[in-house]
């Protein structure tokens, strides 16, 4: 619940701030960002990490998680800010950073995969 309770109006407009940041690569990234803005990037990042590694290791389902998160914020997300991780990485030395937002994307992906799978099958989509 504490997550839940967490998604208030400023939450919300953070992740859409951050989901409307424009930017071709790393460098332009960096040039465009000021510190209010690279810290909405940075919590982002760190919350989807936190949330993909307590599916990574099993405190929660991939199903619950998607049906709890729409599943599409950790995907859009995750393919826009992956350069900047990478990155961030590479040129910090800190290669666990955003692993675990790299696993909740790639598992939310395959959940709403199978899901549209299944939609197709039962002709419901």
């Amino acid at each position: 619940m504490q997550v839940y309770q967490s998604q208030d109006v400023d939450y919300s407009q953070r992740r859409r701030d951050v989901a409307e940041l424009e930017f071709d690569d790393y460098d332009d990234f960096y040039e465009k960002v000021d510190r209010l803005t690279w810290s909405k990037v940075m919590i982002t990042i760190m919350e989807w990490n936190q949330l993909g590694l307590l599916l990574k290791y099993g405190f929660v389902d991939s199903g619950m998680m998607f049906e709890f998160l729409h599943g599409r914020g950790p995907i859009i997300h995750w393919n826009k800010y992956e350069p900047i991780v990478m990155e961030y990485r590479k040129n910090r030395r800190w290669f666990s950073f955003g692993v675990g937002m790299e696993y909740l994307a790639a598992e939310m992906e395959k959940y709403r995969d199978t899901q549209e799978q299944m939609l197709l099958k039962s002709g419901n989509l």
